[in-house]
């Protein structure tokens, strides 16, 4: 079964998915360095962990596969939530700089053709 957005968003607004969020946006923040100038991708649900990027990054977009559903995000300001089939993201060669994947393989049979 893969979980849908409204079921994620439960998830991370709950006492367990505070801890989840705030130790794996520390490694997230960690594992990705300085974002000043970069183009970001959120693949999945990874809007918990995007947050950081908002400021610095030249551009921060989340993608939400279709089978998962896709939330406005951030609250405020313009949205930057594209919903879409991850093996036929609308981008092109070095599009983006980071990508962020969370919650993003359960959707997909061939998480080799993803990574491609």
């Amino acid at each position: 079964m893969t979980p849908d957005v409204a079921r994620l968003i439960e998830f991370y607004r709950s006492p367990l998915g505070n801890i989840a969020r705030a130790l794996l946006r520390r490694e997230i923040i960690r594992f990705a360095g300085s974002v000043r100038g970069q183009r970001v991708l959120g693949l999945g649900f990874a809007t918990p962990y995007l947050r950081f990027a908002l400021a610095e990054a030249e551009r921060v977009l989340a993608f939400m596969p279709a089978r998962q559903g896709a939330s406005a995000w951030p609250r405020e300001g313009p949205s930057h939530t594209v919903l879409c089939d991850p093996l036929e993201m609308p981008l092109t060669d070095a599009a983006v700089d980071v990508i962020i994947a969370v919650h993003a393989l359960e959707h997909i049979a061939d998480a080799e053709e993803l990574m491609r």
